[in-house]
């Protein structure tokens, strides 16, 4: 049961006069509408038949109204286009819940972080103060992104790509940077358009991949070293796991024969090479199997 919406309140019930919260309406900032108190409670300054302070859940320690003014975000803003509860860098992440309040940092205990950890205001420079320089002869500029990384594109692509904000997204797995941006598609849902599909044209759902190809810099998206592949020829190009212990791809350590063991994956299967006596010469073997399997994909570091 809601709060009539004929209702209308000369002053709050649970605060001062100058309340900035709609009668009816959650003291927690969240725009939802209270249940109506079912009986009267002094502890919890019910009157029955008024509207509650909060809905179920709603706190104080969710959005501390004493430290914020009404309507005011956490960076400053009265009218913030970042979404309350979300990383400012623009990444569409939602934040922590601060524990502890630091003015010098606009973190309020109770209130969302303004940043991701790890994540820091992408600052847009004007399209002028980005130099130009070349690399293999072509004009390149750089694009600021999140986590203090940038991307290197065509000069040529520079400007059409400026309309959106990038930030950096890290692979755990890697530990490599991928330029990428959020987007709300049709349906309503959030989904991430990451840079080196959008400079070659890989719309949402396309099953094709985009491999770096010479530098294996992630962040290198000159359209010289991108080629659109599939997902056998992007797995071929990738460098060695971090969790590897021997420093060589394609070769590792059997602890019952205690050799080494060479191996590579081709068209999804995994081919045995044979044991040996050291590592350099499982990483030999490893080298001319992937030449043979791989051809121009092939990554040997």
């Amino acid at each position: 049961m809601t709060a009539p919406e004929n209702i209308v309140a000369q002053h709050c019930q649970y605060c001062a006069s100058n309340c900035p919260v709609e009668y009816g309406y959650c003291h927690c900032g969240c725009g939802r509408r209270t249940n109506l108190c079912p009986r009267s409670d002094r502890p919890r300054q019910w009157i029955k038949g008024n509207p509650q302070k909060f809905l179920k859940g709603h706190t104080d320690k969710e959005r501390k109204r004493n430290s914020l003014p009404f309507g005011q975000c956490i960076c400053g803003r009265i009218n913030c286009p970042i979404p309350y509860g979300y990383c400012h860098c623009t990444c569409g992440q939602k934040t922590p819940i601060v524990g502890q309040t630091s003015i010098a940092n606009r973190r309020i205990a109770g209130e969302p972080a303004r940043f991701v950890f790890g994540h820091g205001p992408r600052i847009t420079p004007e399209i002028e103060e980005a130099e130009p320089f070349k690399i293999e002869g072509v004009y390149c500029r750089l694009i600021p992104l999140t986590q203090g990384q940038y991307t290197i594109v065509w000069a040529s692509d520079y400007e059409w790509l400026m309309q959106w904000k990038w930030y950096a997204e890290r692979r755990p797995d890697t530990g490599m940077f991928y330029a990428a941006r959020s987007e709300t598609v049709d349906s309503g849902k959030k989904v991430n358009i990451y840079i080196h599909r959008q400079i070659l044209g890989l719309k949402q759902g396309d099953s094709k991949e985009v491999d770096h190809v010479y530098s294996h810099n992630t962040l290198d998206n000159r359209r010289s070293n991108l080629r659109v592949t599939d997902n056998y020829g992007q797995a071929q190009n990738t460098g060695k796991k971090r969790f590897n212990t021997s420093g060589y791809k394609g070769v590792s350590w059997d602890k019952e024969k205690r050799r080494w063991i060479a191996q590579i994956v081709a068209n999804g299967n995994y081919k045995f090479l044979g044991y040996y006596d050291t590592k350099e010469e499982a990483y030999a073997a490893y080298c001319e199997a992937a030449k043979m399997y791989h051809g121009e994909f092939a990554r040997l570091a």
